[in-house]
């Protein structure tokens, strides 16, 4: 983002004027949007970002959203966590915030858990009932990968 205008800028043609200015205003109004998605983010969570949600409840984010708001929100996360999105991007993960149901469920452990075994472990879930013993345990066996390059918390077997 620019901070300051460049020195000697009015010396300079009004086109090369005209993008820098441009060029500033756009990367304010991107940096503004982002600031408003984290802080959406923040507000309905309590934490910065979602692999920080995932590191505190040793859960993949992704594994508490349901089939039909999938896509979106991982394409939202991504946003949160690298700045090359343009400001449609962010505006359309800012309406999906607003109006996500997902979130009723990242703020109920009894429903992160109830994710984590249906999600998870699957077909292990009725073997595997202690959770604090399973993330304990699992630690050494599933981390938290980084899909691409997007940054998105989810599990894969080592």
């Amino acid at each position: 983002m620019c901070s300051r205008v460049e020195q000697g800028l009015f010396l300079k043609t009004k086109t090369y004027a005209s993008q820098q200015v441009r060029s500033c205003a756009e990367a304010y109004r991107r940096s503004r949007l982002k600031q408003q998605l984290a802080g959406l983010w923040a507000e309905k969570t309590g934490t910065a970002d979602p692999r920080r949600w995932s590191e505190r409840y040793e859960t993949p984010v992704l594994a508490c959203v349901s089939a039909e708001e999938y896509d979106a929100a991982q394409r939202a996360f991504s946003y949160l966590t690298h700045s090359d999105a343009r400001d449609e991007d962010l505006r359309e993960a800012i309406a999906f915030f607003e109006r996500a149901q997902f979130f009723a469920v990242l703020t109920d452990v009894a429903q992160v858990d109830a994710a984590f075994r249906h999600n998870v472990l699957g077909r292990y879930a009725s073997l595997l009932t202690d959770l604090v013993a399973v993330r304990k345990s699992s630690r050494h066996l599933v981390f938290l990968r980084m899909t691409g390059s997007r940054g998105i918390p989810t599990w894969q077997n080592v």
